[in-house]
């Protein structure tokens, strides 16, 4: 069976997703804080590995995860946000042609990371 990465149209569409979730956060004036000092490439190769791990059902390293974002969490991430980020990824998604049940399991991946990136 292919994996989610390949079933979603492969790397294109995820790097079409991370592109498209990167333009609505930049938008948001509640999101634009987290992203201050982030270098845009660095961010998407960084969501793009991420989120290859998870389209590969690879193992991700929560502890990995928490200490990324401790310091955003720091500064008011919270659930209100990462509500928004997943909804801007489901925006994304859906504008990269990814098919909808491959969108409800890329949602339900990134719902399982929400205890590690919001450092609980």
């Amino acid at each position: 069976m292919d994996t989610l990465l390949v079933r979603m149209g492969g790397a294109s569409a995820v790097i079409e997703a991370i592109e498209g979730l990167h333009d609505r956060m930049l938008i948001d004036d509640t999101l634009t804080p987290f992203l201050e000092g982030i270098d845009a490439e660095v961010w998407t190769a960084k969501q793009f590995d991420f989120l290859g791990r998870m389209l590969e059902a690879s193992e991700y390293d929560g502890e990995r995860l928490r200490v990324t974002h401790q310091r955003l969490v720091d500064a008011g991430l919270g659930d209100a946000q990462f509500d928004q980020t997943l909804e801007y990824l489901r925006e994304a998604l859906v504008e990269a042609d990814v098919p909808s049940d491959c969108i409800d399991e890329v949602i339900a991946a990134f719902e399982s990371t929400r205890v590690d990136i919001l450092c609980r």
